[in-house]
């Protein structure tokens, strides 16, 4: 017979199992048995056959649900399991959400893996923003702008469709292109002269990018929250503009 203490932790875990799809069930027989999670009797030889039971039950349903929880393709940096497309959160010692961390030692790599494959502007630029925005959550809108006299024009970009010209004089990509300086606005509704592309951008990053220590082009992160762009996003995203900038054909 079952003891009283044992009854509702076997109760609970059979409930939750038969709650789960039957796809699910199948795949709860493939997960680590008794021994690899470290219950049974082996491990733990004061508990009986339905104590070992129902902990394995317990820890296979955890252990599928943390598998299904997490988001398909999701990547590791600095530990956090980050969403590639859309910006997964994590909780800050504080309790707020916070943006997950990329990592940009790999993004780095994973660019001098396309600039060996090709150094155009076009072909190099266009793959960057795609790589850019696939590995930075909460960011709608990254892309470039190219310097042609005393104007920038749109380049490749990832998100919706953007201003095609931009003057020197007007907005954060205009003032990044034309100090030659990173620009990290928190809101840019109390930017003087900020231009509203997407009016659900609240805060944008601007890199500037050099050639033979002249500007050529700018880097342009967009994001629907505040304050989205911290100092590791800075030197993470100016490192990775200093290997663009290496040998690119513009």
């Amino acid at each position: 017979m079952l003891g009283q203490s044992l009854r509702p932790q076997l109760t609970r875990a059979l409930n939750t199992y038969q709650r789960q799809s039957s796809d699910d069930r199948a795949e709860l027989l493939l997960l680590p048995s008794a021994e690899q999670t470290g219950y049974g009797s082996r491990q733990h030889p004061g508990k009986s056959a339905h104590q070992a039971a129902a902990a394995v039950l317990t820890a296979r349903i955890r252990s599928l649900e943390d598998r299904r929880s997490r988001p398909e393709g999701a990547a590791r940096a600095g530990g956090a399991v980050c969403q590639p497309q859309e910006g997964a959160l994590l909780l800050s010692e504080s309790g707020t959400a916070e943006p997950c961390r990329p990592d940009y030692l790999l993004l780095c790599r994973q660019l001098e893996s396309l600039q060996q494959s090709d150094n155009h502007a076009l072909p190099l630029l266009a793959n960057t923003s795609a790589l850019l925005k696939a590995a930075l959550p909460l960011v709608n809108w990254a892309g470039f702008y190219l310097l042609e006299g005393q104007k920038l024009v749109l380049g490749p970009f990832q998100g919706k469709v953007a201003c095609i010209h931009i003057d020197l004089n007007q907005g954060v990509c205009g003032r990044a292109a034309r100090e030659g300086q990173l620009l990290n606005v928190a809101d840019v509704q109390t930017f003087p002269g900020h231009i509203a592309c997407d009016a659900d951008s609240r805060s944008e990053l601007v890199l500037p990018i050099f050639k033979q220590d002249r500007v050529v082009a700018v880097l342009d992160l967009d994001s629907p929250r505040r304050n989205r762009f911290t100092e590791a996003d800075e030197a993470g995203l100016t490192a990775l503009v200093r290997q663009l900038e290496k040998d690119l054909i513009i």
